[in-house]
């Protein structure tokens, strides 16, 4: 079953089969997986919510894929908490528990953002750098590495994040997120630094 990004919170799936079945993104938030079916190939990782799902046997438990995933999906959550040094752990904690685990663009792209705006900008550059990697025609991963990057004195690879973003057309049809990032550029361009304490707060806001 392709499950990508089905909105699973909550959901009885007791006794379904989950036998190779794709559940990146797929939010698994309470969702109780009592006597479910899965093999080897179950993609569990970067599904959000898999560590608070219930009724997991004691076979899955153990099953070393699940147990990665369930860290990578816990890292995912404490970064949104604030807690982006055991978010980075965490994060760590799943490569070592699968070292084939293949961490999402997406879920990267969490790390460096929220740590971002948790003034953890320097410990989470390289989650951007990593997110663009893999996806890099995604302006919105662009646009969190541009932040990143300006968070961390590097104004002119920022700066060239954010007007990639800006010329791709990505915010036309979002006016006041537009105007902010041509805001960045124009301060960056002179030199000049736009995240002071209030836009930082006021970016918080956004993701509140």
């Amino acid at each position: 079953a392709n499950l990508r990004s089905a909105n699973l919170r909550s959901a009885n799936l007791r006794s379904a089969n989950l036998r190779s079945a794709n559940l990146i993104r797929a939010n698994l938030s309470s969702a109780n997986l009592r006597d479910i079916k899965w093999n080897s190939k179950t993609t569990w990782a970067n599904a959000t919510g898999l560590h608070e799902v219930k009724g997991v046997s004691e076979a899955l438990a153990q099953q070393p894929k699940f147990v990665a995933a369930v860290e990578l999906s816990r890292g995912e959550s404490l970064v949104r908490q604030g807690e982006v040094e055991k978010a980075i752990a965490a994060y760590k904690e799943a490569q070592q528990l699968d070292t084939q685990i293949e961490i999402s663009a997406g879920f990267w792209n969490s790390l460096c953002w929220f740590g971002s705006l948790d003034d953890r900008a320097a410990d989470v550059l390289y989650a951007g750098e990593k997110a663009v990697e893999l996806e890099p025609d995604n302006r919105i991963y662009l646009d969190t590495r541009g932040l990143a990057r300006a968070l961390t004195g590097n104004v002119t690879e920022a700066i060239e994040d954010f007007q990639a973003v800006l010329d791709s057309g990505h915010f036309d049809n979002r006016e006041p997120l537009k105007q902010k990032r041509q805001r960045w550029v124009e301060v960056l361009r002179a030199g000049e630094n736009p995240f002071t304490p209030e836009e930082m707060e006021a970016l918080r806001r956004e993701e509140g």
